[in-house]
């Protein structure tokens, strides 16, 4: 049994892929960062309803723990006796947005039950993505791992690292911007896995896509948000061209007009199809005149 403590004094951040949406199927790099403006953490109902939700990923477990290639240690007596006297998991992290709310709920239960944890993060990616497949019937692991860590990652399909990100500039902010959309990223990427087997798509995505999101992860580890900025708008660009079913058709004005001007742009933010869109402007307060669903998306705590 694990020591009795305050389960309630942390709380655990969504996520946010920036760069590297799709193309990371593809053996791209991705760079993903902890988002502290959403966050869940463990609370007891005063009612000591049980959660049902808990419940059954308790049960699912239970049995998980007899597959042989189950690696995952977890102290379920002490899952099992805190459901009881009613334990949940209360988040702001919105579901269908790709935020990672289940990857936080993941990383906040292997926080407080995991034993033998791994000190290879490739490992607990693995072990991370066991716990998740209860949500998803599969998972990387990745959105619980920066959940967990905390800590910006810069990802490829065979390698991460924890990095740090430069000081922000005033000059320029990134942003999100709130479809009001749900989304389901499934039939996205079977879209998008599709339109790769067409050689003429994979040869124009590997000759001038992945290029720009390498160099646009290059400029903001480097603190250059100038180029970042022109960077940015050539994503978008080629994003309305090549991945334009990603887009909801209510986000498009807005997404041209950032393309014919000179003050923001827009991107995909992880699957497309609804939830956030990346931007990032020169002129935060004129933007958010303009759009009441704008946020300011901060880099550090």
């Amino acid at each position: 049994m694990l020591p009795d403590f305050d389960w309630t004094t942390k709380s655990y951040p969504g996520k946010i892929l920036l760069f590297g949406e799709h193309t990371i199927l593809k053996g791209t790099q991705g760079l993903a960062i902890p988002t502290r403006q959403f966050s869940g953490a463990w609370k007891f109902k005063s009612n000591a309803q049980k959660d049902t939700r808990l419940l059954d990923w308790y049960e699912f477990l239970l049995k998980a723990q007899e597959d042989q290639n189950w690696i995952a240690d977890l102290d379920l007596s002490a899952f099992k006796e805190k459901i009881e006297h009613g334990l949940c998991f209360e988040s702001s992290i919105p579901v269908g947005y790709g935020l990672g709310s289940s990857g936080a709920l993941t990383a906040a239960l292997f926080d407080v039950l995991g034993r033998n944890k791994p000190q290879d993060w490739q490992r607990l990616k693995q072990l991370l993505g066991q716990l998740e497949s209860y949500f998803h019937g599969k998972s990387s692991g990745i959105d619980p791992l920066i959940c967990y860590l905390n800590e910006p990652v810069l990802l490829s399909p065979t390698s991460l690292r924890v990095i740090t990100l430069p000081n922000p500039d005033t000059s320029v902010q990134l942003f999100l911007l709130d479809s009001q959309i749900p989304r389901k990223t499934g039939h996205l990427v079977n879209w998008f896995l599709a339109q790769c087997e067409d050689k003429n798509y994979f040869d124009r995505l590997e000759a001038e896509f992945i290029p720009l999101v390498h160099e646009a992860i290059l400029c903001l580890l480097q603190g250059n948000w100038i180029d970042l900025f022109e960077n940015m708008h050539h994503i978008g660009w080629f994003q309305y061209k090549y991945f334009e079913p990603m887009i909801p058709n209510p986000i498009k004005p807005f997404w041209l007009d950032g393309l014919s001007n000179d003050w923001y742009k827009l991107k995909l933010c992880g699957a497309g199809g609804g939830g956030f869109f990346l931007g990032i402007t020169n002129d935060l307060p004129r933007l958010q005149q303009a759009n009441p669903f704008v946020l300011p998306l901060p880099l550090h705590s």
